[in-house]
């Protein structure tokens, strides 16, 4: 497996966390991965973004229109860094302007993370799901399992994502 994937918010979304936790889980599951983060200013609120590269490459950037994925914490953000992604590429922008097409997933994972947990800090799982989901080649339930192992998430957690997750992915 390869491709290109930026992944990109504001300072205290979460971020650098998503990109390592990603990153992460490819790597246990046997593959071969390689990030770098940029940082914005160093405050919170302010630009960050992460190119995260599955497969065999020597370094962690690409340029423009080489993103297979945009994965976004923030709509914003996600505005400031799609000239990162191919034509055929796909976003998943965390946003309040739900919408599903080609090219996209656009839904208000904050919103979600809020309803079932009654915090923001889960909204980031809802994208880390769809990009595996999107993926194709790797089980969720592999990706779980990490996850559980880890103690970054429970069975329970787990069940109430993919249960609000069924109609996106």
């Amino acid at each position: 497996m390869r491709f290109n994937c930026l992944i990109c918010g504001k300072g205290g979304q979460g971020v650098i966390t998503l990109n390592r936790t990603i990153g992460n889980i490819l790597s246990l599951l046997g593959y071969k991965v390689i990030s770098a983060e940029t940082h914005g200013m160093a405050m919170r609120g302010g630009s960050v973004s992460t190119f995260l590269k599955c497969g065999e490459f020597k370094s962690a950037g690409f340029g423009y229109n080489q993103a297979d994925y945009i994965i976004s914490t923030d709509y914003e953000e996600y505005l400031n860094n799609k000239h990162y992604l191919k034509n055929d590429g796909y976003n998943i922008v965390n946003t309040d302007k739900n919408n599903k097409n080609n090219n996209g997933v656009f839904f208000d994972a904050t919103k979600l993370s809020l309803k079932i947990f009654k915090s923001p800090k889960y909204a980031n799982y809802f994208l880390l799901f769809i990009f595996f989901s999107l993926l194709g080649k790797i089980d969720l339930i592999d990706v779980k399992n990490i996850l559980i192992n880890q103690k970054l998430l429970d069975e329970n957690k787990y069940t109430l994502i993919l249960k609000e997750l069924k109609d996106v992915i």
